[in-house]
């Protein structure tokens, strides 16, 4: 299922951005490395499959304007972002997005281990979200899960409530597929306030 993907990685710190591909690689992905978002786009083409693991924080595109230029592109390829400058607007902003995760760095290679220490790369990533606008515009909805048998394996719902023009709160809870690894199910609450 996975020989033709491609693990797109975009990252502006070079140390970073080596460290990850060669993790990556050792999962056994073909990896593709670019410097900034423009070398990205200025390379990628819509039939590749894969994901893209995105830095939040670059010089000219930033990881999040990036993630909004696929999107107007229509471009669909799932976004996991990674940065040492996570906060929650800017979490929230790339879930809205339809990022599939956000890590902060650095990262631990062990969470793409199986329980028994083997590579835990195979798996499943399944994706519904929207907006409940049967219900309100202001309802939004996602499920997602994640199979593979390592520590990001996991059953998560979440739901965010506009209450206010530039204000939401989300809720989330994640079902682990594997609590030796991953530890307990955890529940979320968080308030987006979006500042002009």
């Amino acid at each position: 299922m996975t020989e033709n993907w491609t693990v797109f990685i975009v990252d502006d710190d070079p140390g970073a951005l080596e460290s990850l591909r060669w993790m990556i690689e050792q999962t056994d992905f073909r990896v593709k490395a670019f410097p900034s978002s423009r070398a990205f786009l200025d390379t990628y083409r819509p039939e590749e499959t894969g994901c893209l693991v995105l830095d939040v924080q670059m010089p000219e595109m930033d990881g999040l304007d990036l993630q909004q230029t696929l999107r107007n592109r229509k471009i669909r390829l799932p976004i996991i972002f990674m940065t040492a400058y996570g906060d929650v607007p800017t979490c929230a902003r790339a879930f809205r997005g339809g990022a599939v995760d956000f890590l902060e760095k650095p990262g631990n290679d062990k969470v793409l281990l199986g329980k028994d220490g083997d590579k835990a790369n195979e798996g499943v990533l399944l994706s519904w979200d929207r907006t409940m606008t049967e219900i309100s515009d202001k309802l939004w909805l996602a499920v997602d899960y994640q199979g593979g048998g390592n520590a990001l394996s996991a059953l998560s719902f979440g739901a965010a409530w506009a209450f206010a023009k530039n204000a939401s709160v989300i809720f989330g809870y994640d079902i682990y597929e594997e609590n030796s690894l991953a530890g307990e199910n955890t529940y979320t609450v968080q308030v987006d306030i979006n500042f002009p």
